[in-house]
This record gives C-alpha cells, sequence and structure tokens, in this order.
C-alpha cells in the first residue's frame, strides 16, 4: 500500500489520492512524512563541493522556504522556512550532523539578496560565492524596461514591446526579430543604446576567463560614460557584488538545476491547490528532489 501510494504521489496531489483510494488525507500524509524522514537521514553529501541555494516561495505574501542544492547530481540537500541569514546558520549546522565537516563545501551558487550573502558571509566565509547568472540578468533587464517606459513618452511604437527587449534574441518571433531590427536602427534612443550593453554584457559569459575581468571593466567604461540614470543603478549593484559576478562569468556556475526544480515543486503546488502547512511542503521538496527508494515499504 505505502509503495503504492508513494509512486502515486510523484504524479498526483496527496488529497487526489486520498479521494482515490478512500483514505483520509490526513493519514497518507501521515504515512508520506514517516517515510520521508526515514529517506532524508540517509542523503548522502559527503562528495558534495558545490552548493545552488535559491527560494521558493510557500503561499502568497512572504511566506518563503529556502531551499539547497547539490549542484553537480541535482538532489535536494537541506530546506528550511524562510529566505534570511538564519537559513545558513541551520543548514551549517545539518552539514555537521551529515557530513562533520561543512568547510567541505568550496563554492555556493545563489541570487545577491543582502540576507543571502550576510549568511553565507558569516557561516561559510571559506567557500567562494557565484552570482547565478539569471537573477543578474533579470536586474539588468529592469533597468532596460525602467528605460523602455521612459522612451515610450517620446515614441508610442515602443508600446507592448517590452519582451522583444527582454527576451534572448533566438526566442523571438520573426515577427518580432523584424520589429527590433526597425528600432535598433535609430542609436540616438536611448532604449537602443542600453539595449546594445545588455547583448554586449550577455557575451561575457562567453569568453576566455583571462579574458572577463578587463573586457567586464571596458564594459563598465562605456557603461558609464551613456549616464543613464537606471544603468548608472545597475553598475552600482555590479560593483558592490563584483567578485560573485565575476565568479559567475568564469566557472559557468549556474542555478540552473534549481530553478528546474522549481518548477517541479510549482507543478505540485498547482496540483495540490496549496499546502495545508510548511511542513508539507517541505517534506515533499524532499520528496521530488531526491530519488528515494523507500526499500522498506510494503
Amino acid at each position: 500500500f505505502e509503495k503504492m501510494f508513494l509512486a502515486k504521489a510523484k504524479q498526483m496531489s496527496v488529497s487526489a489520492i486520498a479521494s482515490e483510494l478512500g483514505e483520509s488525507d490526513s493519514n497518507l500524509w501521515r504515512v508520506f512524512h514517516h517515510y520521508v524522514e526515514k529517506e532524508k537521514k540517509n542523503i548522502d553529501c559527503s562528495e558534495t563541493k558545490i552548493v545552488g541555494v535559491d527560494e521558493k516561495s510557500f503561499k502568497k505574501g512572504h511566506s518563503y522556504v529556502s531551499i539547497f542544492t547539490d549542484h553537480d547530481n541535482g538532489n535536494v540537500i537541506f530546506s528550511t522556512p524562510g529566505r534570511d541569514e538564519k537559513v545558513f546558520e541551520l543548514f551549517y549546522s545539518q552539514l555537521f550532523e551529515m557530513i562533520s565537516d561543512p568547510n567541505y563545501i568550496e563554492k555556493l551558487s545563489m541570487d545577491m539578496s543582502k540576507s543571502y550573502i550576510s549568511g553565507a558571509n558569516h557561516f561559510f566565509p571559506h567557500c567562494e560565492q557565484i552570482f547565478d547568472r539569471f537573477h543578474i540578468k533579470k536586474a539588468l533587464n529592469e533597468k532596460i524596461d525602467i528605460i523602455r517606459r521612459q522612451e515610450v513618452k517620446k515614441n508610442e511604437k515602443l508600446k507592448k514591446t517590452r519582451y522583444i527587449w527582454l527576451k534572448n534574441q533566438c526566442n523571438l518571433t520573426e515577427k518580432q526579430k523584424g520589429q527590433l531590427d526597425d528600432f535598433l536602427k535609430d542609436t540616438t534612443n536611448n532604449l537602443v543604446k542600453a539595449y546594445t550593453l545588455k547583448i554586449e554584457f550577455d557575451q561575457l559569459w562567453n569568453v576566455q576567463q583571462n579574458a572577463v575581468e578587463p573586457l567586464l571593466d571596458k564594459w563598465l567604461d562605456k557603461a558609464k560614460s551613456l549616464n543613464l540614470q537606471p544603468v548608472n543603478d545597475f553598475i552600482k549593484t555590479l560593483l558592490n557584488h563584483k567578485t560573485g559576478i565575476l565568479n559567475s562569468m568564469k566557472t559557468f556556475i549556474t542555478n540552473a538545476v534549481s530553478e528546474g526544480l522549481n518548477s517541479v515543486f510549482q507543478l505540485a503546488k498547482h496540483r495540490a491547490r496549496g499546502f495545508r502547512n510548511i511542513n508539507n511542503f517541505i517534506n515533499m521538496i524532499y520528496f521530488l528532489g531526491n530519488d528515494f527508494k523507500f526499500t522498506h515499504t510494503n
């Protein structure tokens, strides 16, 4: 029974399984937690050197969980409520129990939130911090869109063109590519200038390691010369986090594994129409984020 239930839980919500089996969902959740808690004790991160850290909302508002993932095998190592400095303290303590030496971790891939950076600095000062490419590009894209909204006042044709400027060029439709080409002919447009910067910034992830820093400095000089306030704001962000951004460009390490798992967790949330409590959600994260064998089930 337990093995059948746990197999179904990969594809169905617990409430849907309860209806199908004629069981109360509270009973099934007790079974679920019993077996997941046993398997959590067997998570092996003795060879883990690179950890991705990401957050996932539990429900609307400001209720989050933080998820620590092995970058190389994609397994969830640890998950806990919150997205503040405290989660790193809890992760550090968990590693003591699991491998006795948290210093074995060499690199942390994460976003640029102040709380995550503070937690990493306090509890993993020996680790190389790598700021996730997706979040870095998102920060620049937000500034590009501010400039687009400013330029709309001068050129109404820019209305409803947001995704043309934010999407990767390879993902544009033929119609969007044509629109973009027409806009790019106006080199006096501040949006065109900023967009050119964005394209050149993206290319910094594709150069040899030794060339990254001088090319980034050259990009910074060009960005400063434009003197566009939203771009200046991004420059401040970049300079404040330069080491972690350079590490991202040099190592090619991203949170892609964590982001991929996030879509799995989001699907589980959608199927369940939300989780009754945060412990249900966290153990579902462990369940879906690991290949638990459940060898002692019936």
